[in-house]
């Protein structure tokens, strides 16, 4: 899956807002992928579902990330960023 490589900026969207944010880590979680953001005052921790966050078109660096492993790879700048989920949509595809 394609992720946002940690360190970058991005933007988090919250209904009737959206707020740069940098990305801290990311997880796998029960409830899907959430990204740790930096936060904005000490002591605390910013989680955000990742369909909340997106990227900043050709700035924010990428990583493809293997759920199953833990493995990130960097994203060729050259090469397109697949759609979340692109593991079920090539699953779905394959003869």
């Amino acid at each position: 899956m394609t992720l946002i490589a940690r360190g970058e900026s991005a933007v988090l969207h919250g209904g009737e807002y959206a707020r740069r944010v940098v990305i801290k880590d990311f997880r796998y979680t029960p409830e899907g992928l959430r990204y740790e953001l930096e936060p904005e005052s000490a002591g605390t921790r910013l989680f955000a579902r990742a369909g909340a966050v997106s990227p900043f078109d050709g700035d924010t660096r990428l990583v493809r990330y293997n759920v199953m492993t833990g493995d990130e790879q960097a994203l060729e700048a050259s090469e397109p960023p697949r759609p979340r989920g692109d593991a079920d949509a090539a699953r779905s595809s394959a003869p």
